[in-house]
């Protein structure tokens, strides 16, 4: 382990200095569990933000999941320095210290779901779906493509796959994502900061979709909200038997459950900063674009 919350405990330690954070056993200094934990989080969140290659401003990114790992143990950068200006004056517990960080134990969940890294024991979050229409929900009824947006398909998709995190499904509106207009994408937004709920999925048709995942992540960012929001869709109808609509529901349902507060994109496989990506019509597949695209 070579984060830098344990870089700089070890600093700390081979310059003879780390305390008052832990207490005494008979057999010498024992480390403070929580503030141990909180360590570790910070490490996760550093490997987290080093391995993400979708963040718009990877600094930006690995900052915001150090506050939430610290938060979540009730501390911030200030309670963090004091926390290592304490143990700078406890040679042994700074020792005892950077051993249980470097070799943690079994590990307690911390105080509520909000962790870098969800724990595999904690109870699932609910996930709000909310459907907008698209492809993923298109019925087509003659060889001339004439079709219409039918019921929301995505219920039947988790209901098949026998999904164990619960789940609410809310239709907003049935169209084609070239027919949604700015006052439909605000709709949108406004419905994803409304919800209890703090995990999100839309499905949405594919042609715009990156343009009402930026909306969103305005909004987002704007209210400070600490929403994860992934936006899917299909390239063929989920009514179709070939189609990618169930291999996008589920990579969503998974992405959903772990990404950090935002908003993303997610198809292909991949997940995609809403600002640098763009479907190629004639591939027929999203890609990663340096620019970011002109405002809807």
């Amino acid at each position: 382990m070579r984060g830098a919350a344990l870089a700089t405990l070890a600093a700390v330690v081979a310059g003879g200095a780390l305390a008052g954070c832990g207490g005494r056993s008979g057999d010498g200094p024992t480390a403070d569990s929580t503030f141990v934990t909180a360590l570790v989080d910070l490490h996760l969140a550093d490997a987290r933000a080093a391995l993400d290659s979708t963040a718009a401003d990877p600094d930006a990114f690995g900052d915001s999941l150090r506050r939430r790992a610290l938060a979540i143990h009730g501390l911030d950068s200030a309670a963090l320095a004091a926390r290592f200006d304490a143990l700078a004056r406890d040679p042994a517990l700074a020792e005892a210290t950077y051993e249980a960080v470097d070799r943690p134990g079994p590990r307690t969940p911390g105080p509520d779901a909000r962790h870098p890294l969800p724990s595999v024991t904690q109870m699932p979050e609910t996930v709000q779906v909310f459907t907008t229409g698209g492809t993923i929900d298109k019925e087509y009824f003659d060889a001339k493509s004439a079709y219409e947006i039918g019921e929301p398909q995505i219920g039947a998709l988790l209901r098949e796959a026998g999904v164990a995190f619960p789940y609410v499904i809310e239709a907003l509106m049935r169209k084609d994502s070239l027919d949604l207009t700015d006052d439909d994408r605000q709709t949108v937004a406004e419905r994803v900061l409304a919800s209890p709920h703090r995990r999100v999925i839309i499905t949405h048709g594919t042609d715009t979709m990156a343009d009402t995942a930026r909306v969103v992540a305005d909004a987002l960012a704007a209210a400070g909200a600490e929403t994860t929001v992934v936006f899917v869709g299909s390239l063929s109808p989920a009514r179709f038997k070939a189609t990618d609509a169930e291999f996008n529901v589920g990579f969503a349902a998974a992405a959903v459950q772990t990404l950090p507060p935002g908003a993303y994109v997610a198809m292909n496989g991949r997940v995609f900063d809403p600002y640098h990506v763009r479907k190629d019509r004639d591939r027929n597949r999203f890609e990663t674009v340096s620019d970011a695209p002109a405002a809807p």
